[in-house]
């Protein structure tokens, strides 16, 4: 219904202003060509802690999943982490959900392994 929409509206708004993620610099995230694709580097720059930011959108999209949705991020309870390389404070490995296999990377922040979220270098 509308008053569930504003309502998920409002706390992504206000996630991505905590983050940084301004509305200037959602216009530069939007392309001049309609048709090509976003330049997602430039709508991360201004977020400083990544790894916050996806989890703080997780908790918002988690949240509007209510009655007959399915879950969105369920099927991460069923990922499998394999092949992990461990290379100081970075890790890499390929991730399987559903058959697919995916290569994800890691990140050790203070004594914390992260999943990197590095647009800039997949």
């Amino acid at each position: 219904n509308k008053e569930q929409l504003d309502t998920a509206m409002k706390e992504i708004e206000a996630t991505l202003k905590k983050h940084g993620v301004t509305e200037e610099a959602m216009s530069e995230f939007q392309p001049e060509d309609p048709t090509a694709m976003p330049d997602f580097a430039k709508l991360a720059t201004p977020v400083h802690d990544k790894a916050a930011f996806i989890g703080d959108m997780f908790q918002v999209f988690k949240k509007m999943e209510t009655g007959n949705n399915t879950a969105q991020f369920e099927v991460f309870g069923n990922a499998k982490l394999e092949d992990v390389k461990i290379d100081g404070d970075s890790a890499q490995g390929m991730i399987e959900m559903e058959g697919e296999r995916n290569p994800i990377k890691f990140q050790k922040i203070a004594g914390s392994w992260k999943i990197s979220f590095d647009m800039m270098n997949p």
